[in-house]
Formats: structure tokens, sequence, C-alpha cells
């Protein structure tokens, strides 16, 4: 570098060392850490069955898994804050009916939805007639699904109506008799509340099907 003063070749390479300190901490930044959720479908448990992902803001599709023991786990993108999970009837899925404690069938056009805020890293959540019921509510507001704030909103507003704490919360899933010993043993009172709130809803709504095919019945017989 003769000719060439040493303040100037010091300072061309102190600049140098600073566009590479930039460009290795803009790479750094660029590190997409993924978010992990984890749902359980719970009308009772759900066998054979698919539960689809989207995005709450686009309506795009994330993914699809098939439930693994009753769960699906999905890794979802750092910069998604709300999710809806879907889980789709088909020939072949089930699910553990409480009100009768036998399999019924989840046929084809069946869906059980539910709107998740994705606030951490790692998510469990559950799909349940609640959670459906906080979807068609949200769905009523203005924005929809698209805006996270009516998410939270109906969520907290079924919850609120049906007394449970959070209606995406983890549930104790039944998936044949032998479980309810498990549910009445456990010792997550949030989720044991959960899950005895849906079994009784399935035994009222199976009543009240029973008392309206009987009344169809002697109307027919008269």
């Amino acid at each position: 570098m003769a000719g060439i003063p040493l303040k100037t070749t010091l300072t061309a390479l102190s600049f140098a060392f600073l566009l590479t300190a930039c460009n290795e901490n803009d790479h750094d930044t660029q590190v997409n850490t993924l978010k992990t959720l984890t749902v359980t479908p719970s009308l009772g448990q759900f066998f054979n069955a698919d539960v689809v992902l989207r995005n709450a803001l686009t309506n795009q599709e994330l993914g699809r898994q098939a439930l693994t023991n009753g769960k699906a786990t999905f890794n979802v993108a750092a910069d998604i804050n709300s999710v809806i999970a879907e889980v789709q009837g088909d020939a072949d899925a089930q699910y553990f009916d409480e009100a009768t404690s036998s399999k019924q069938d989840f046929g084809t056009g069946n869906r059980l939805r539910a709107a998740i805020s994705l606030t951490n890293t790692t998510t469990n959540a559950s799909i349940t007639s609640l959670t459906e019921a906080a979807v068609k509510y949200a769905e009523t507001l203005a924005g929809g699904l698209s805006k996270t704030a009516n998410i939270s909103a109906a969520n907290q507003k079924i919850a609120q109506i049906f007394g449970v704490t959070n209606v995406t919360q983890p549930v104790i899933v039944i998936g044949s008799p032998q479980d309810y010993l498990a549910l009445l043993n456990s010792t997550d009172t949030n989720a044991k509340n959960y899950a005895l709130r849906l079994a009784a809803l399935a035994q009222s709504a199976r009543d009240n099907l029973n008392t309206t095919q009987q009344k169809k019945k002697k109307m027919a017989k008269a």
C-alpha cells in the first residue's frame, strides 16, 4: 500500500469491518422462530379425523394433520398471531359420544372449529362445541375472524356464558368409559371443570333430541 496514508488505510479497514458486522447482525435478526401449536378436538375424543389450520387474518391454509392419539401438532410462522383450527368429518371419522358412551360417526361435511390466539411460543388448545360457538359469534362482529380483538372478545364471551375459564384451554378428553375415572381423579381443576361442563352439555343435547323425537313419534301416531 505504498503511497497510501496509514490513516486512510485504517479508516477503510474500519469501514469494511463495520459493514461485515452489520451484515452478520442483519442475518441474525432474520432468523424466524417458529411457534408450536398442539390442538385436541373434543366432543369426546376424535378418531380417524384430520385437522386443518388456517391463518385467521387471510384464511390461507397453513397445514393439515391427521390426528395422532386425538391430537395434531403444527409449526406456525412467528409473525402469525391468530389461527383457525378445524377438525373435519369424513367417511371414517368418529368421536366418543359422552352422552351414550359409544363411538359415533362424524361424517363428511361436519366440522368443529376454534379461533386461537398465538401469544406464546408453545400453545396447547382445544376444539370443542364452545370454541365453535365462539367462532360463530366472532364471525358476526365487524371484521370477523380477521381481527384478533374479535377472536379474544368472542372466546371470552362464550367462556363467561358457560362458566369456564377459557374455551380454548386444554380439556381432559374422554375416549372410552374407562377415561371417566382419570377425569374424576384429575388435579387439573380448569381442565376437569371444562370436561365436566362439555359432558353435561352433550347429555343435555341428547335429552333434548330424544324429547323432540318422541314428540314427533306421538304426532305421527295421532
